[in-house]
């Protein structure tokens, strides 16, 4: 094997990787993983569901150590947690049409759609079942699923009142209880579809109005 020998001139110096260079390179590849370990993650549970599956079958979809996963998410629930937010983006439950009404049905059919075509909802009911006995993830679950994302539906509702399509005096808070309960309590417990059918009833339940006038809106 031929070795080519170059000469480098006085005025120019060989240039050397900077820090700055070799931290890039490296958020560039963490980037990289951390968004394989997310999709490997939610393939696997598509294919095996919540309960079967493990972080070392994430991690060899992912190509990558069970020990990045461990460093990063520390638990199976809470690497689940983050792939549920990765699935159902809270920017594409949005909905501005100039009724509250039609904005919420629009929202949770957006919602639903996620639900049958992605594994969310396998994750989610997988997630409520590990709270159970997971304070911290109860807790985690409650401030990023719950709290941190209350504005998804008391923004419509809020408007609807100032407009006057809803009731002023309504407990926001309970309104939007009741929503995320009806898709809880039929996601864990009743069974059935998701879907707009079912959408317009529990918006115009939660709003007081009869069935038919909500879908009407």
């Amino acid at each position: 094997m031929f070795k080519i020998k170059t000469r480098v001139r006085p005025k120019d110096p060989v240039p050397t990787p900077s820090k700055s260079t070799g931290k890039g390179q490296s958020k560039r590849r963490s980037v990289r993983a951390h968004k394989a370990i997310l999709m490997a993650a939610a393939d696997v549970a598509s294919e095996r569901g919540f309960q079967a599956a493990t972080i070392e079958q994430i991690a060899a979809r992912a190509g990558t150590g069970k020990q990045t996963i461990y460093r990063w998410w520390g638990t199976k629930p809470r690497l689940y947690l983050e792939v549920y937010e990765h699935l159902v983006r809270a920017e594409r439950l949005h909905a501005d049409t100039g009724r509250a009404v039609r904005d919420l049905t629009e929202i949770l059919a957006s919602l639903f759609e996620i639900y049958r075509t992605t594994p969310a909802a396998a994750i989610l009911a997988g997630l409520i079942a590990q709270s159970q006995s997971d304070d911290v993830l109860a807790a985690a679950l409650r401030e990023r699923l719950i709290e941190g994302r209350s504005a998804i539906l008391a923004t419509p509702i809020r408007r609807g009142q100032a407009r006057g399509e809803i009731d002023a005096c309504a407990d926001v808070g309970a309104m939007v209880d009741m929503i995320v309960s009806g898709v809880w309590y039929r996601l864990l417990v009743r069974g059935g579809d998701l879907d707009r059918h079912y959408a317009v009833r529990l918006i115009s339940a939660a709003a007081g109005l009869a069935p038919e006038d909500g879908a009407q809106m």
